[in-house]
This record gives C-alpha cells, sequence and structure tokens, in this order.
C-alpha cells in the first residue's frame, strides 16, 4: 500500500507544480519554520500529535533536498513514522516549503491522541468501538501481568492471535489497512498490526512509534513495510508484530517474538530502514529487554530448552518461545530432551531460523 500511495503522491505533487502558486496556497493555515532535519521532525511529530489538519513548514535548502532526495523517500518515512495514513502535500523548491492538507491519520493514532489531548469531539462509532476494545485489552492485560515485559507481551501476542495477515496493495485506506481491522475485524496488514501495537502500547504506559522501512521478504511483491519502535531503558528498540506472527490461528502457540524489543543488530538481517525518519533511532544492540533475553529463553542446547519448559510450566506457563543461536532444528533430541526433562507432557512445536538462530514456539499439554 505504501509503495503505490508514494507514487501517486510524488505524480501529484509534480501536477501541482505544474499549477499557479495562488490555486495552491492557503495562507490562512498554520505556518512553521524550522533550522535542521532534527526540528523538522520534532515539529512534524508534534503536529500530527496534535492531529493538525493542515499545516506549512519552510526549512532550509539543505534539509529540503534532504527530505525529498530519492523520489521523496525521506519525508514519506517521517509521514508514516508521525500517523499520517492520507494526505495532499504540496511543495516549492525556491522557498523550500511544504503545505499538508486535507491529513487523514491511522485510527490508531488518532484516538490515542484523541485521550491526550482529552478531546472526543468528531469520534465516529467505528473510532468509539475501537477505542473501547483498546481499553479493555490494556485494563485486562494489566489486570493479568506483573512487569513491563509481560505487559508487553500480553500486549504483542493478543494482536496476534486476533489478526490475520492480509494484504492488497491497495492504493486507498482500508480497515485492514489499521488498527480497525487488527482490534475488531481480526483482519490487517502491517500498517493494521503497527497502528494496534501503537494504540494498545500507548494506552498501557509504553512510548511507542510507528517506523516505516523495507524487508527482504516482502508479501504481495510490495517490500515496504511498517513496525513499531518503544522506548525501554533509555534506548528505543523495534517491535514488529506482524512479523512474529506465525499466520495459523487455529494453534495455541505464543507468537515469535524475534522482533520484540530487538535493536538494529538482529532487525537489520531482515528490515531495512533510515534512521534519519526517526526522531530517535534504534538502539544497534538487541540487549536485556529482549524478549528472550529478559525471560531467559535464550538457550545453548536441548537440555537446557527442556529445562527451560519445565521451569516456564512451573509458573503455568504452557507455551512460549525460545532462541538457540548457532544451531539447527532437531525434533528428535528436542523429543529427548522434553521426555526427559517432563514426563507425561506431550509437545508441538513450530520453529523459524534467521540468520545463524533458531526460533521455537511450543505447547505443552497433557
Amino acid at each position: 500500500m505504501a509503495a503505490i500511495r508514494r507514487r501517486a503522491a510524488l505524480l501529484m505533487a509534480l501536477v501541482l507544480l505544474a499549477l499557479p502558486l495562488h490555486a495552491l496556497a492557503r495562507e490562512d493555515a498554520p505556518s512553521y519554520s524550522v533550522d535542521s532535519l532534527e526540528d523538522f521532525k520534532s515539529l512534524f511529530l508534534g503536529l500530527t500529535e496534535h492531529l493538525a489538519p493542515e499545516f506549512y513548514i519552510s526549512c532550509p535548502e539543505n534539509v529540503f533536498d534532504h527530505l525529498t532526495e530519492n523520489d521523496f523517500a525521506l519525508i514519506h518515512d517521517v509521514e508514516d513514522a508521525s500517523g499520517i495514513a492520507l494526505r495532499d502535500m504540496e511543495y516549492w523548491t525556491g522557498s523550500h516549503r511544504f503545505h499538508y492538507s486535507n491529513i487523514t491519520y491511522y485510527p490508531g493514532y488518532r484516538v490515542l491522541n484523541k485521550e491526550r489531548m482529552n478531546d472526543f469531539s468528531d469520534m465516529s462509532e467505528t473510532d468509539w468501538a475501537l477505542y473501547n476494545t483498546a481499553r479493555e485489552i490494556v485494563a485486562r492485560a494489566q489486570a493479568e501481568t506483573g512487569d513491563t515485559i509481560a505487559l508487553e507481551k500480553y500486549l504483542h501476542d493478543e494482536i496476534a492471535r486476533r489478526t490475520a495477515y492480509y494484504t492488497n496493495n491497495n492504493d486507498g485506506l482500508e480497515r485492514k489497512d489499521t488498527a480497525v481491522g487488527a482490534l475488531l475485524d481480526g483482519v490487517a496488514d502491517c500498517d493494521g498490526y503497527a497502528d494496534a501495537f501503537y494504540l494498545l502500547g500507548n494506552l498501557a504506559g509504553f512510548t511507542v512509534r510507528l517506523v516505516h522501512g523495507t524487508t527482504n521478504n516482502p508479501f504481495e511483491g510490495n517490500p515496504n513495510h511498517m513496525w513499531n519502535e518503544i522506548a525501554m531503558d533509555g534506548e528505543w528498540y523495534a517491535v514488529d508484530v506482524t512479523w512474529d506472527d506465525y499466520e495459523d490461528e487455529s494453534l495455541p502457540f505464543s507468537p515469535y517474538c524475534i522482533y520484540f524489543n530487538v535493536g538494529a543488530d538482529r532487525l537489520g538481517r531482515t528490515h531495512f530502514w533510515d534512521d534519519a525518519s526517526l526522531l530517535d533511532p534504534i538502539a544497534g544492540a538487541s540487549a536485556h529487554a529482549y524478549y528472550y533475553n529478559a525471560v531467559g529463553g535464550v538457550c545453548d542446547g536441548w537440555d537446557y530448552a527442556a529445562g527451560y519448559m519445565s521451569w516456564r510450566l512451573d509458573q503455568g506457563i504452557v507455551t512460549d518461545t525460545i532462541m538457540l543461536p548457532n544451531m539447527a532444528y532437531d525434533n528428535a533430541a528436542l523429543n529427548a530432551a522434553i521426555q526427559r526433562a517432563l514426563p507425561g507432557w506431550s509437545w508441538k512445536s513450530w520453529y523459524k531460523t534467521v540468520g545463524s538462530d533458531l526460533y521455537i514456539c511450543y505447547y505443552l499439554y497433557q
């Protein structure tokens, strides 16, 4: 969807440049001026968090050139990171000025920021349904978890369990492109997953933003992708619920956490982005907030993996995900280890390899 939207926006901008200036400008809209790219991003995010419907921004020539080079890639990433789903954008190379109007925000982004402003005017019936559903999920998550990682995983897993991935690369904005699709309809593309995590995460007290980039495994032939970043202990880490969803809603597994508070070291194996579009860049390393480090699910062998499963079972957890660095999946070896550690228990697993790391989702039952 994002690729088509970008091409359409570029064509529209070129058409607009051919029109007289007086046919384009609405000088009654708020106008701002910035001196640097960082100021531009900060102002842009502040305006969109207040759901500004229209505005002008002027900037120096070097900032303007950076934002518009490479088919406007950077400014489109800034827009996506700021919750803009659709908009009209005009620009003037002589004055280094942008004009944004007719802005449509992602629903999750919109209702979250309406709550922040304590202004629920113009909320549609769908907006209210989304907002109330999100608040119910967050209240349940907070009641059933006791620490930040468990709370975050509850929200991450809830989106994955509710949502089946689907895209048709449309050039408009459909429910599936938003948190409405993910949380109300159960069908969404990456935009919908990311919008949903943005809404739930921020409602739960985390600081979550949107990130746009590309991947090396495009769905439907489209490399464009959206995910999130979350603030943890002074750093920003990536969260990609879309890629953690194992895409079989009939299975009682925990989703993967391959992209749960992941740093650039692991995210960069499959995802590509421009830190220049982000107000705060993604941390270089997957540190203690990375799910497998935080919970203890990094296993150096099959007996360690089975011991971890036994330890989690003592906590009442029958399904989780583990990481085994530099190992290949061996069903027989894992089965033997589980039989030694958990006699009388049966199990199922779901796995994938990314780089040199093996990731397993498992489910124990009797």
